[in-house]
């Protein structure tokens, strides 16, 4: 059901999530793609859980808008974090396994996507 409503959500805002991802255009596949992927084998939902809120002072919550290891929530930042891992020391307690070498180019990207699809975007800058 999560899927359905966060391609519904990826549909209605891709042209938003097109332009934060500067290079790379989000589409609805995309995103749906990439919810298989975070519920499946790649062990995603393992550690942030089902609901994407990760565990208490453990893991990160994908769906707020503070983005610890992914600097500015791009679609290449989260593609980047995800292939490589993160660090314990990066982290502060648990370190994030590397997928780059389990998941295949297209299948980062995706889950990258539906991970940008969970969260609230961000704000345009107010002129002052």
């Amino acid at each position: 059901m999560r899927v359905v409503i966060s391609l519904l959500m990826a549909t209605a805002i891709s042209g938003s999530l097109s332009l934060l991802s500067g290079q790379t255009p989000i589409t609805a596949k995309m995103v749906a793609a990439g919810g298989e992927v975070f519920a499946g084998d790649a062990g995603c939902k393992m550690c942030h859980g089902a609901d994407a809120k990760g565990v208490k002072n453990m893991t990160g919550d994908m769906t707020d808008a503070e983005w610890r290891f992914a600097t500015g929530g791009t679609l290449e930042a989260l593609v980047k974090a995800i292939k490589q891992g993160v660090s314990s020391e990066k982290t502060g307690g648990l370190a994030m396994p590397a997928a780059g070498d389990k998941l295949t180019d297209e299948q980062v990207k995706a889950a990258a996507a539906y991970i940008l699809s969970l969260g609230p975007k961000p704000a345009a800058k107010k002129a002052e």
